[in-house]
């Protein structure tokens, strides 16, 4: 039998009292109080989750997206309590992932045109060397084999697999912006602490990456204040906008399905008239 924290508390006041009712002389100090409501888990913090064994944010955990257990795939992020893969800027969807269609070789200016044996794509068309200050990666002696060691062409400024040179690959959840890697979040979110958080009704990021409430206030359209601006409601001690929100749609905790949307407080698979 799993004995949680208030199982033990009732058998201490068990025992205090004795088998036959009546107090044991003596009692328990504090000491042994606090010792056995100790044993069980603790609640989590205000906006998080207890999930196994420990408390995550499920609007922003990968491993645990919008509800525990709910993971996200390979290349997509978790923003809002919702998987999306979301494709940087210059980048379009094929076959379930993002490509640049200027130097994809097997989407070479559109998806599923793939370039021939010996041919490289170079700005959507197919070629026999790079132009446009691409790199070409993938050969003898650049360090990378992205393409099983046949040669492509690479923008180094924003290609994942080659960022900033050949064969430096950004993380998972993280796009090539400028040369670099960097976490990408979806609209109305922004990257802090290395995950996407919504600086409208993030406690920890109120307003801004670091700006964080006190204790028994709420984040309100990006302020910390002691209760939720209007058409907004408390769920787990953040604001909520049950009229769209995916994760707390029409009541807190009510999360819409995958394909869903949250249109003025009920999960469907469209948008009501005028939004």
């Amino acid at each position: 039998m799993k004995w949680t924290w208030q199982a033990h508390l009732c058998a201490l006041a068990l025992i205090a009292l004795g088998c036959n009712g009546n107090p044991v002389v003596g009692g328990f100090s504090d000491a042994a109080v606090d010792a056995v409501t100790d044993m069980g888990p603790k609640p989590c913090a205000a906006g998080q989750t207890r999930c196994g064994d420990r408390c995550v944010d499920t609007q922003a955990d990968r491993a645990h997206c919008g509800a525990c257990g709910t993971a996200c795939g390979t290349g997509e992020i978790c923003a809002a309590g919702r998987c999306a893969l979301s494709c940087p800027a210059g980048q379009r969807e094929c076959g379930g992932a993002c490509v640049d269609v200027r130097t994809d070789r097997a989407h070479c200016g559109g998806c599923g045109a793939a370039c021939a044996a010996g041919q490289v794509c170079s700005l959507g068309a197919c070629q026999l060397t790079c132009g446009g200050g691409l790199a070409m990666c993938g050969g003898a002696g650049d360090g990378g084999s992205a393409d099983g060691g046949v040669a492509y062409c690479a923008d180094t400024a924003t290609d994942r697999a080659n960022c900033g040179a050949c064969g430096v690959a950004c993380a998972t959840g993280e796009v090539c912006v400028n040369s670099a890697c960097r976490l990408e979040c979806v609209a109305g979110t922004v990257p802090c602490g290395g995950r996407c958080v919504d600086p409208q009704t993030d406690r920890a990021h109120c307003g801004g990456c670091g700006t964080a409430c006190a204790a028994g206030q709420v984040c309100s359209s990006g302020a910390c204040q002691v209760s939720c601006g209007a058409g907004l409601s408390q769920c787990a001690g953040v604001c909520r906008d049950l009229q769209s929100d995916l994760a707390n749609c029409g009541a807190c905790g009510t999360a819409c399905g995958a394909g869903q949307v949250c249109s003025r407080g009920a999960c469907v698979v469209s948008c009501s008239a005028g939004l």
